[in-house]
């Protein structure tokens, strides 16, 4: 039994240094991975205000078919029928609040 008891702790602890060295590896990675397809701009990657280019960057991205924008902003004409057709499903499942509809 207390042998048993002996390489069952060895082997605990041994698959839970593992595993802290494999999610500090996944993370550390991560950040490189995202650092380098955002051309190590740092700084914007941080502090950029991300909400607020929503609009420009899912035209550019979801509706590049689209020739029309919206007089005045870098956006489609199709995007706030969009925007509010997704915030409708957020709302219905329960993932934001009412005062968000607004």
């Amino acid at each position: 039994l207390e042998w048993a008891l002996l390489w069952f702790t060895t082997f605990f602890l041994f698959c839970a240094d593992t595993g802290m060295w494999f999610t500090l590896g996944c993370t550390f990675l991560g950040v490189s991975t995202a650092f380098v397809q955002r051309s190590c701009e740092v700084f914007t990657f941080c502090f950029e205000d991300a909400v607020a280019k929503i609009p420009e960057r899912m035209s550019e991205k979801v509706f590049c078919f689209v020739k029309s924008a919206v007089q005045g902003r870098e956006m489609a004409r199709e995007f706030p029928l969009v925007w509010d057709r997704i915030l409708e499903y957020m709302r219905y499942e329960d993932k934001i609040g009412y005062q968000f509809m607004s």
